[in-house]
């Protein structure tokens, strides 16, 4: 016995049928269905006749129908009269949506089918790229599976009412970065928001993006945070640096002077149990992101930093980059989750060190700029660098429905803090997600600081 591929040709039958019978059906199936759905190679002769008529404007019936097919394709059908059978394999024109949707369901379980083979078959490293790929149109498939009219067309009267709606809500649905001089300008992330941070080497991304991470995690939400520079304790303990007040170098030698220890440890106690979790493995790809985001439930992806990535196989670079920003960006809006990526700035600006950078200064920035809603570059002035206690500038260069500018912002150096410094005993009050930063007296702080 032969078992043939998912596949439901009544239901194929009754769709073109019901398009041959009313113009809104035909609309329907024109707009909602593609020639790759159908099983039935006839069928797609059939539907195709059907959408090139509705593009024309023309009359949709059994006898146009026919025309437009052709000899052959009219003719391997089985002639005018099995065109004009399709009228009889549907009640009703009502039942298109229904149809329709039987239609395309089968088509993903082949689908599935067809991946599944793939993966299973891709045991060799060369094979690696196209079983990534095969994986993540599998997980765009579970999404998609119930079929047209499951959420994928919104109407202009449906999109106002659920705009209408989001106003109740207030601003809760935004994310801020916990860093007050930047969520001034930029208010937070929204669903399916990707922010980029950018500067040249050594110039504070990984600082910059874990005190984001922390600081969102601080206030309840799952962080995923992905580094394919260093390990998790390295990354952890520019935490322990920050919120002791320890030197940073003194933990990376592990030469502490007395009573250290146990400021490191009193330091880290409120942070202890918030939710960010981080993906140990050098040069992650899209796929240990996908992966490692849904099992976490991640609420923000962290990226640290585009060029410490496996990025997909390409015969360029820059096609490299445009593919991953292009999937990473696809993956943040069907999930809701927001994303912070890490970037280099190209080499060019080592030649003009204190000028400060533009959207066109990030390496292959075409690719980047238009997946991204928000650029944000890290600049200090030559004068600043020497300096223990120093300020940066977040230069705000893209903001996708928010302003731009600059946020500047103290940068610490000994203990790679990050973050404003407001004076005055009221400070915490106000910003309540702030208050895990361990202040010296006289001090307090707008933000989880590195």
């Amino acid at each position: 016995m032969i078992d043939l591929p998912p596949a439901n040709l009544d239901a194929e039958r009754a769709v073109l049928g019901a398009a041959l019978i009313t113009r809104e059906a035909a609309r329907w199936l024109a707009n909602n269905l593609e020639a790759r759905h159908f099983y039935a190679d006839r069928h797609r002769n059939v539907f195709k006749a059907i959408v090139s008529l509705v593009a024309d404007n023309e009359i949709v019936d059994f006898s146009s129908v026919s025309d437009r097919m052709g000899t052959v394709s009219l003719a391997d059908f089985g002639g005018r009269k099995a065109v004009m059978d399709l009228t009889s394999a549907v009640a009703t024109a009502d039942a298109v949506e229904y149809n329709g949707r039987e239609v395309l369901r089968n088509f993903y379980d082949r689908e599935m089918i067809n991946l599944s083979i793939i993966v299973a078959q891709s045991t060799r490293a060369q094979d690696a790229e196209a079983r990534d790929k095969a994986l993540e149109k599998m997980r765009e498939i579970s999404r998609s599976r119930d079929g047209v009219g499951s959420g994928h067309v919104v109407t202009f009267d449906q999109a106002i009412e659920a705009a209408i709606s989001e106003f109740d809500r207030g601003p809760g649905h935004l994310i801020p970065t916990g860093i007050e001089a930047i969520d001034r300008i930029i208010t937070g992330l929204d669903d399916g928001d990707l922010m980029v941070v950018a500067g040249r080497p050594g110039a504070g991304k990984t600082v910059t993006g874990l005190n984001m991470g922390v600081n969102m995690a601080a206030a309840g939400k799952r962080v995923a945070f992905f580094s394919g520079e260093m390990k998790a304790a390295q990354i952890i303990n520019r935490v322990l640096s920050s919120q002791s007040g320890v030197d940073h170098w003194r933990l990376r030698a592990r030469k502490f002077e007395a009573g250290q220890v146990r400021k490191i440890l009193d330091g880290v106690e409120p942070l202890r149990g918030i939710p960010l979790a981080f993906f140990d493995k050098s040069r992650p790809n899209l796929r240990d992101i996908a992966s490692f985001s849904d099992s976490y439930k991640a609420d923000v992806v962290i990226v640290d930093y585009l060029t410490q990535c496996d990025l997909p196989k390409a015969e360029a670079y820059r096609l490299r980059v445009a593919e991953f920003m292009t999937r990473l960006k696809a993956l943040g809006r069907d999930t809701n989750r927001r994303t912070i990526l890490m970037a280099q700035l190209n080499r060019l600006t080592d030649r003009e060190p204190d000028r400060r950078p533009v959207l066109s200064d990030l390496s292959e920035s075409g690719s980047i700029e238009q997946c991204v809603d928000f650029a944000l570059f890290i600049y200090q002035a030559q004068e600043e660098k020497n300096k223990e206690d120093s300020m940066a500038e977040f230069i705000i260069a893209k903001g996708r429905g928010t302003a731009v500018g600059v946020a500047e912002v103290a940068w610490h150096r000994p203990t790679m803090r990050l973050g404003n410094r407001v004076p005055g005993p009221s400070a915490a009050q106000t910003e309540p997600v702030r208050d895990f930063k361990l202040a010296s007296a006289g001090e307090e702080s707008d933000g989880l600081e590195f």
